[in-house]
């Protein structure tokens, strides 16, 4: 039997549960991208539009990160700053200038409260209650394209079109290490949840293995034939999953370097990939406008979600159990996915 699948018609879809044949009602509100970009906040209950949201190029493929307490949403855009979202009433709380080109990195600390942001060649780093930017750190000699921070949220990884990746404490504001030895720019970087390792994917269609303390390269990770897009690790630290233009997405064991599956069924490149809470469970958005779940031990295709545009914004409130999905043209869903324990 394959995957279940379903398709966006309309502008606003209600709350549906993945890998269940009916269409439910749960939760309040979700986000999408609009042709004129702006990001729109609407009620899922009613199909009522609450916000207008962030500004951004149809073209830019925006950043939104979930605060862990499910509450507020940070993007990033085209205009070069950040915003700071209330999910409940669809309000902006604050924007964030300061950035002198497109933001294309966000990461938010795990009490909720301060936010990293990558994007021009600097990082800096935010006070979510107050708008206020706490520090800007430099030494990145070309644009940034990716920010991951640990744990504990003492320490942010950088990835740059420099080729570099780099350390940085962004309590005191230092670079503690630069990570040299990407053939191309890095795209996408993924620190491990134990904090001591980081994976990283590159145009030169390799992964790389770090380590953090030490600053060495473990390993490099080799198969894909194409850009690699996005790295993400799971929760466990020992693995991670990759997407790339070559339209697959590969599982890597960390502790010996090799590709323990090649996950197969997209038609053009893969550009996004994320774990979810739920334990062997993956998602990946392609430029075929489709996204994925995959369970990754098997590599079954578990839901088939079909996309009027490419390109999307993907993110996922693990406390709530959802899956937010929203794409340039405007379409928004959001997916209850405790079917998919």
């Amino acid at each position: 039997m394959g995957p279940r699948e379903w398709g966006l018609f309309g502008r606003v879809r209600r709350t549906r549960r993945l890998g269940k044949e009916r269409e439910r009602d749960a939760g309040r509100s979700s986000r999408g991208l609009h042709r004129d970009r702006t990001v729109r906040i609407w009620d899922l209950e009613t199909g009522t539009r609450l916000r207008m949201r962030h500004p951004s190029d149809e073209l830019f493929e925006p950043s939104v990160c979930v605060t862990p307490d499910g509450r507020r949403a940070v993007s990033g855009g085209e205009d070069q700053s950040l915003r700071v979202w209330d999910l409940e009433s669809g309000a902006c709380l604050r924007v964030l200038s300061g950035h002198t080109h497109r933001v294309r990195g966000i990461s938010v600390t795990p009490n909720g409260r301060r936010a990293v942001s990558a994007g021009d060649k600097t990082v800096r780093v935010w006070d979510l209650d107050t708008g206020a930017c706490l520090r800007v750190l430099e030494g990145h000699t070309s644009l940034l394209t990716s920010v991951s921070l640990t744990a504990a949220g003492r320490h942010a990884v950088t990835g740059s079109e420099d080729k570099t990746l780099r350390v940085w404490d962004v309590e005191a504001g230092l670079c503690l290490r630069v990570l040299d030895g990407h053939a191309l720019r890095v795209e996408s970087v993924s620190v491990t949840p134990d904090g001591r390792r980081a994976v990283s994917g590159s145009w030169d269609t390799t992964l790389r293995l770090w380590d953090l303390e030490a600053g060495g390269c473990l390993r490099v990770l080799k198969g894909h034939t194409d850009y690699v897009r996005s790295v993400v690790t799971t929760p466990d630290s020992h693995r991670a999953v990759s997407g790339s233009d070559d339209k697959t997405l590969r599982v890597w064991d960390l502790e010996s370097g090799t590709c323990v599956r090649e996950i197969g069924g997209h038609t053009h490149w893969v550009r996004r990939v994320s774990v979810l809470a739920n334990p062997g469970r993956a998602v990946s958005g392609s430029d075929d406008k489709t996204l994925r779940v995959w369970d990754v031990d098997t590599a079954t295709c578990l839901a088939l979600l079909r996309l009027p545009e490419p390109r999307m914004a993907i993110a996922q409130s693990p406390q709530l159990n959802r899956l937010i999905v929203g794409t340039r043209a405007g379409d928004v869903v959001q997916y209850d996915i405790r079917g998919l324990s």
